[in-house]
């Protein structure tokens, strides 16, 4: 047990106690006001102000004394590989204020700092203050840095086991290149086919109604047979009414009630609200009660379409329809960690100052973020996956990829992008 003595017990301060202790370092603690009766100097962790000379100290440099939304950006250093901010002024204390450091990263913090977005709306990679060490999960390690020091005082006995897993995610914004269109969709599909002159499509087509070829993005077995190297799949269904960005099938359609049903059998299947429903509280829930009647249950979790949300109204929204865990933290235009972490934590409301009980899963890889924004090849997507991968072994958690069924069909700028997926799939067996 690890026991702190704090200037002030805010409620930042608490939710990141318990990430950092209890999620991360696999200890427990208990927290007390400085100067109050059962904390004694020898065996006690100060954070802020602490009698002169405390041996274990914790400079409070950052925000998590604070109540009100953060004005400023901290400036990152570079410290041997690792992004620091709020660095601690005595250096008899710990190297810096790693309790607001990790809690401005986790709160997306300098998302409500930082104005710019995408066309869509979305924070980007470039954006961040940490974009040079994205591909690193930074906040773990500093939380490793930490619990060394904390060995090292003797205050903790030793750090953790860490344990990684693959947790593997589908979307599912089109289920079928052709099936469940119907006639009169597929007849001036196939019009537009040839006046672009895309013949090869149109005989795809065709092959596939007269059932001589599956549907090129029935692609389901292969998210079956390769998952079973995750400790989780996921799919998320895309259940918003036809329209713009949103184009599946209605999840009330016999083809997609068919598919849900098959995907039961070896998935999760969450909600992927779509990008109509954007902080809609009544499309999202409408979006939720028609993908629960075709699934025969309400699912528990969710990842925005387009990774298009909002700070913190998207989650409070998420929190008012039932949803208890959100895939949507990372970034559409590059791979690597939003948040610092491969860990899922609550989600803290920064203008509320209080946590909402929907768990914040970070998403690490997706595949048109390395095909579409990062142009990589094929064979620089499996690299990129397996470094990754290999960079949360040391700190531990979960590395969380993003497919989607069409990007396994081996059509037109997806071909060759399968093999990245199952090669992928293949390392994660040979690692465990």
């Amino acid at each position: 047990m690890i026991r702190i003595a704090a200037a002030e017990v805010t409620a930042r301060f608490e939710y990141v106690a318990d990430f950092i202790f209890r999620q991360v370092l696999k200890t427990e603690y208990c927290m007390v006001k400085s100067g109050e009766t059962g904390c004694s100097d020898s065996a006690v962790l100060y954070y802020g102000l602490g009698p002169k000379g405390a041996a274990h100290r914790v400079e409070a440099t950052g925000i998590c004394g604070d109540t009100k939304l953060p004005e400023v950006l901290p400036a990152p250093v570079d410290v041997d590989g690792i992004p620091v901010i709020y660095p601690a002024e005595d250096s008899d204390a710990f190297s810096f204020d790693v309790f607001s450091a990790v809690f401005f990263c986790l709160s997306r913090a300098e998302e409500f700092i930082i104005k710019e977005r995408d066309e869509h709306g979305r924070f980007t990679s470039a954006s961040s203050i940490f974009a040079p060490w994205v591909e690193q999960p930074y906040a773990d390690r500093w939380i490793f840095l930490f619990g060394k020091w904390l060995v090292e005082r003797g205050l903790l006995e030793s750090l953790p086991v860490t344990e990684r897993r693959w947790i593997n995610t589908v979307d599912i914004d089109i289920a079928f290149a052709f099936k469940g269109r119907g006639l009169i969709r597929n007849m001036g599909a196939t019009v537009r086919d040839l006046l672009k002159l895309q013949f090869r499509r149109t005989a795809l087509r065709f092959s596939v109604f007269a059932g001589r070829r599956p549907d090129p993005y029935d692609t389901y077995a292969i998210v079956e047979n390769e998952g079973d190297a995750a400790a989780e799949t996921i799919c998320f269904v895309l259940s918003g009414e036809r329209g713009g960005y949103d184009i599946n099938l209605d999840p009330g359609h016999s083809k997609m009630r068919g598919l849900i049903l098959r995907l039961k059998k070896f998935a999760e299947v969450g909600i992927h609200p779509s990008y109509a429903a954007h902080e809609d509280r009544d499309t999202t829930q409408n979006e939720i009660d028609k993908l629960t009647t075709a699934a025969g249950e309400r699912p528990r979790s969710s990842r925005f379409h387009f990774l298009r949300f909002s700070l913190p109204a998207s989650f409070r929204l998420l929190t008012e329809c039932g949803i208890k865990r959100d895939y949507s933290m990372g970034y559409a235009d590059a791979v690597g960690f939003r948040s610092g972490t491969a860990r899922p934590h609550t989600f803290f409301d920064l203008q509320h100052n209080a946590i909402l009980p929907v768990e914040v899963v970070q998403l690490h890889a997706m595949d048109s973020a390395m095909n579409h924004y990062m142009h990589l090849t094929p064979d620089e997507a499996g690299e990129k996956l397996k470094v990754l991968y290999d960079t949360v072994e040391e700190t531990g958690g979960d590395f969380v990829t993003v497919w989607h069924n069409h990007s396994l069909s081996e059509t037109e700028e997806w071909q060759h992008w399968r093999k990245v997926y199952t090669d992928f799939a293949q390392y994660v067996r040979q690692k465990v």
